[in-house]
C-alpha cells in the first residue's frame, strides 16, 4: 500500500489530497505543528505534529508539504531533509508540463 504523509491541514491540503489519490496514493495520514489547538472537523487523519512524524518516518513511502507560507514550508522542508525525509512530486493528471521541465521532488502541479 502506498501510504503519504501531509503536513498542513487547510485548504492547501485538500487539493493536494484530491491530487495524490488521483495519481496512486492509497493512504493518507496528516501533520501539522498546531496538532493540539486544531479541532478537525473533516475527513483528515490527523496523526500529530512534525517532529512525531520524523519519528514515524519509516511508516511512509513519501512526504508532500501543504503548507501556503513560503517561510513556514521552507523552514519544515529543511527540517524534513535534515531528517532523511522523502519529499515527493505530485503532478494531477489534468495538468500540462512541458516536456523541456525538470521538476524537483517535493513540487506539486496542480490541475
Amino acid at each position: 500500500m502506498k501510504k503519504l504523509a501531509i503536513i498542513g491541514v487547510g485548504g492547501h491540503a485538500k487539493v493536494l489530497t484530491d491530487t495524490a489519490y488521483k495519481v496512486g496514493w492509497e493512504y493518507i495520514d496528516y501533520y501539522d505543528d498546531n496538532y493540539n489547538s486544531l479541532k478537525i472537523t473533516s475527513k483528515f487523519n490527523l496523526k500529530g505534529d512534525v517532529d512525531r512524524l520524523i519519528k514515524n518516518k519509516l511508516n511512509y513511502n513519501g512526504v508532500a508539504v501543504a503548507v501556503g507560507d513560503n517561510e513556514t514550508r521552507w523552514r519544515i522542508i529543511t527540517k524534513l531533509n535534515t531528517n532523511e525525509i522523502k519529499l515527493v512530486t505530485l503532478v494531477h493528471p489534468n495538468s500540462y508540463v512541458a516536456s523541456n521541465v525538470a521538476l524537483e521532488s517535493g513540487v506539486v502541479i496542480f490541475a
